[in-house]
């Protein structure tokens, strides 16, 4: 005695039976008509979960009603095969007000209702993968499901709201990226890319999402100025990092993370400002540069000596100096050496750093000249050159 199991599609009114020894002879043939009740439900609207569940611990595998109209003879045979050893298989009807699972060598008999209770009773999982795809089903609805695959580097972690291990297609996911103390959200990437700290996903395929923090950053504005108003174009540098300010005398530094942070401003004839400025918030820094100065030395050769207008112990960097030589009697100015060149007097001279300035003086000369005449009378003694004095 042999027992054989076939299916036959939705529709067929009879099939022919065949029986042949191992030397193919044929000892039997039979036409069988099919009994009205398989095709019970093919006028109704068949839902999404109507079909044949073969569970292959831990996987339930789902042949949808049209994969099982696609099988070929062989695949059909393979399925029976798996039945006939042992594996566990169901049928479930879905049409509306009727939804109900039968144990397929029960069918159609034994029906029990399509819900968790009755799937945890029967020791199946609640979602299936469907036969020759990598996609899930959701068992009590029918619809794909979907995983959400979240990671994230050190520094924060991730919220997700509702958090499961496989999602309904439809379904709304926020994910919201928490910083530790101190740290900052970068950003998302992966299958979605966003600067956003709080995301909503809507799960219609299978996501991976990466949440990268960072070091909290902050932004540190400063202004300069010196006695007279905004300086442009000083130099600010700011844990190693440079900007030069801006007419208003302003340079702002972003991105710049927590901590104590030395900082130098610098320009062209100003005394530098160093300092530090503890970054715990947004910062604003104001820095009063103080200009150079610088002494103005004069010396003289010769009699005489040397004004300076103003005439102070100290000059501040770019302050413009006037000098004038001023002969004593009996003596000229001849030139200026030193810091300071030429023969104008009086003359400017421009403080850009400690400066020394000497003032030539010579004596003036007189000349006599002396003859006789008539020039046969006699001689004359004492013509010359001669100093003042």
């Amino acid at each position: 005695k042999a027992e054989s199991r076939f299916f036959a599609n939705i529709g067929t009114e009879e099939v022919t039976l065949v029986v042949r020894d191992s030397r193919g002879v044929e000892l039997l043939k039979k036409t069988i008509a099919l009994e009205k009740t398989v095709s019970q439900f093919r006028e109704a609207a068949l839902g999404v979960r109507t079909g044949f569940y073969l569970f292959d611990d831990p996987d339930l595998i789902f042949y949808s009603v049209d994969c099982l109209l696609g099988l070929k003879l062989s695949e059909k045979s393979e399925l029976l095969d798996a039945i006939d050893d042992g594996l566990g298989a169901y049928i479930v009807v879905d049409i509306p007000g009727f939804v109900r699972i039968y144990d397929f060598n029960e069918y159609p008999y034994g029906d029990m209702p399509l819900t968790e209770g009755t799937l945890d009773t029967l020791g199946l999982p609640h979602f299936a993968k469907g036969f020759g795809r990598d996609d899930l089903v959701s068992v009590l609805s029918g619809k794909n499901l979907y995983s959400l695959t979240v990671s994230c580097n050190a520094g924060g972690y991730v919220s997700v709201n509702p958090n499961c291990e496989l999602y309904e297609e439809g379904t709304e996911v926020t994910l919201t990226a928490i910083p530790e103390e101190g740290k900052a959200f970068a950003g998302w990437s992966g299958d979605v890319e966003s600067s956003s700290s709080e995301l909503l996903i809507f799960m219609n395929t299978n996501f991976a999402l990466l949440a990268s923090f960072s070091e909290e950053a902050y932004t540190v504005a400063f202004t300069v100025a010196d006695q007279d108003g905004p300086i442009e174009i000083a130099s600010v540098e700011l844990d190693g990092e440079v900007r030069q300010t801006d007419s208003q005398g302003s340079a702002v530094f972003t991105d710049v993370t927590a901590g104590e942070k030395p900082y130098t401003v610098s320009k062209s004839g100003y005394e530098n400002s160093t300092g530090s400025v503890n970054v715990d918030s947004d910062k604003s820094v104001n820095v009063v540069l103080q200009k150079k100065t610088y002494t103005l030395s004069t010396n003289t050769v010769g009699q005489g000596s040397v004004s300076k207008n103003p005439d102070k112990s100290t000059y501040a960097h770019g302050e413009i100096v006037q000098l004038t030589a001023v002969p004593s009697t009996g003596w000229n100015f001849n030139c200026w050496s030193g810091d300071l060149s030429g023969t104008a007097n009086p003359a400017n001279i421009t403080m850009d750093s400690n400066k020394t300035v000497t003032a030539t003086f010579t004596i003036k000369k007189y000349t006599i000249a002396a003859s006789a005449n008539p020039p046969a009378g006699g001689a004359i003694t004492g013509a010359g050159s001669y100093n003042h004095g």
